[in-house]
């Protein structure tokens, strides 16, 4: 609850700081054209990484049809966006896309894999768009060398979760008297190993991970066209990977205030007026909530994973 105040609370200073009838007359201009897209682009990105996480799921031996976890996306979304837990929509999806009581561990590690190596394509999709506009003069070297660097963090972290067993065999040393979290790293680890497993199609992987980047960020940059933001197309490349980073501070709600500011902060650079940058990002946020909200009714009415687990588990 009390991230969710200080999300709130930032975002009210947000508001307040850009003038919210500026922010309603940029939201009464907007472009229904580009906002549909908007909407195809988000629709996309969960097709996408419904995707990518049956091939994460299939490597660890459990089979799952894509429109089940199409929805289960959606649902995760949901839990995200409206319950006081950034974490409560991927441990839903942990459940619900269990086989059994003999694959939790496994359905828990995917959804674990599949956000790290979204968060590596994320910073790497970044990095591209950094050094393709560095030398436009549009960001300044001590902003291209900050931003480089914290991708490059994230891509090396990422690099050793996935290509190296040295974080779990210290952190089994540490907490060997703890066979709850030792059991924890354990099938952590092995699903982090993926990659290296038979049958696993790596490219697939990849290539999907940076799909879903592309298609997440050409719903920010729909999103801005259609109130009236005319920055070239690469600027989103930068400005939204940076600006989703940002968010992963857990200090609020599913970045709620943090992924506003650092908006209109970055757009600013590129020459976007505080209020129209304001209400780009104010429209991003309550396209994101609608299609929670479709998450929430997936969930409340599509009652078939339940059953299908009791059946499994009562058949184990």
């Amino acid at each position: 609850m009390g991230r969710t105040c200080f999300g709130a609370l930032l975002l009210g200073f947000l508001l307040w700081l850009v003038g919210p009838m500026a922010l309603v007359e940029q939201l009464q201009g907007v472009s229904g054209g580009y906002l549909a897209l908007a909407f195809a682009a988000q629709g996309a990105t969960k097709v996408f990484w419904a995707m990518r996480w049956q091939e994460i799921l299939r490597v660890g031996g459990i089979e799952q049809k894509l429109p089940n976890l199409v929805g289960l996306v959606l649902v995760g979304q949901f839990f995200n966006n409206f319950l006081p837990s950034s974490m409560g929509g991927d441990i839903v999806r942990g459940y619900c896309s269990a086989g059994g009581k003999g694959t939790a561990s496994a359905a828990y590690g995917a959804v674990v894999a599949e956000r790290l190596i979204g968060f590596g394509a994320l910073a790497a999709v970044c990095s591209v768009a950094i050094l393709s506009v560095a030398g436009s003069g549009l960001l300044s070297p001590a902003f291209i060398a900050m931003a480089l660097l914290v991708c490059a963090g994230i891509i090396a972290c990422c690099g050793v979760m996935f290509f190296t067993t040295g974080w779990s065999e210290l952190s089994l040393r540490l907490l060997h008297n703890r066979p709850k979290l030792v059991f924890l790293i354990t099938e952590l680890s092995k699903a982090m190993q993926f990659m290296r497993q038979p049958g696993c199609r790596v490219w697939r992987v990849v290539v999907l991970s940076v799909v879903i980047q592309i298609a997440a960020i050409l719903f920010f940059l729909f999103t801005a066209r259609a109130v009236g933001i005319a920055i070239p197309a690469v600027s989103f490349f930068v400005v939204v990977p940076l600006a989703v980073i940002a968010s992963m501070v857990p200090i609020s709600l599913n970045g709620l205030g943090l992924r506003e500011g650092a908006f209109v902060g970055l757009l600013q650079i590129f020459g976007v007026v505080a209020s129209v940058a304001g209400a780009f990002a104010i429209l991003a946020r309550l396209v994101d909530l609608v299609v929670a909200a479709l998450g929430g009714l997936i969930f409340a009415f599509r009652d078939s994973w339940r059953t299908e687990r009791a059946e499994v588990e009562a058949a184990e």
